[in-house]
Order: structure tokens, then C-alpha cells, then sequence
């Protein structure tokens, strides 16, 4: 003969010491698995808003790649114009010094007035 099935049941051999101590085990653990959920989270809230920063920088710096490019033939013919101004002004200083320098030779008393007045016309730019 069978024999006849027993249901699950607390007897009075198990101590509730023991079960009290399932109990708060079971709750610490589920403190300890929430809190490390809550860590994992706030680490992934943190690489995310990095993540949307570096996109939001990288954008900028784009944009100003972007400006550059499309201002640098503008810049490169300004500095050319600076470039070529430079060199005739040091072209008009070098005549105005070889000038002084003859002029100095037979007169040195009139250094500073040894260009006439067509000569300090070519001197502006």
C-alpha cells in the first residue's frame, strides 16, 4: 500500500529561531541585490550623460571645424594682403633710409629733413 501524501507543513522540530533568520537573510539580500541594482544604475545615468556631453562637444567642434574651413580662404587671402603690404613698406623704408644715408653723408645737421616732399608722399600706404 501506499503510503499516504504528506503536504508541506511547519512542524514543531523546526525552531523559529531558523526560520526567523531565513527571514532576515532573505531581506538582506534582497537590500543587497537592490542596492547594487540602484549602484549599476547610477553608473549607467553617469556614462550616459557623459555619453550625451562628448556628442553635444563634438558637434561644437565640428561646427567650428566647419567655419574654419569655409572662412580659411578668406583668412589665407587677408594674410597675403598683409604679407605684400609688408613688403612694400619695407621696399619704401629701405629708400627712405639709403635717401637719409646720402643725404646724411653731405649734410649730417639735416638728418630728419632729408627727404623732400615727393618723397614723403611715396611714403604712405
Amino acid at each position: 500500500m501506499k503510503a499516504p501524501k504528506q503536504s508541506w507543513r511547519i512542524d514543531k522540530h523546526i525552531p523559529v529561531a531558523i526560520i526567523a533568520a531565513f527571514v532576515v537573510q532573505a531581506v538582506i539580500y534582497t537590500g543587497v541585490a537592490a542596492w547594487a541594482v540602484s549602484k549599476i544604475d547610477s553608473r549607467i545615468a553617469a556614462l550616459e550623460q557623459f555619453r550625451f556631453d562628448l556628442i553635444a562637444t563634438t558637434k561644437i567642434r565640428e561646427s567650428r571645424v566647419q567655419s574654419l574651413e569655409r572662412d580659411y580662404p578668406v583668412i589665407r587671402e587677408k594674410i597675403e594682403s598683409i604679407n605684400r603690404t609688408t613688403d612694400r613698406i619695407e621696399k619704401k623704408l629701405d629708400k627712405i633710409s639709403f635717401n637719409m644715408g646720402m643725404h646724411a653723408a653731405s649734410n649730417p645737421s639735416e638728418l630728419f629733413f632729408a627727404m623732400s616732399l615727393d618723397e614723403l608722399s611715396e611714403v604712405t600706404v
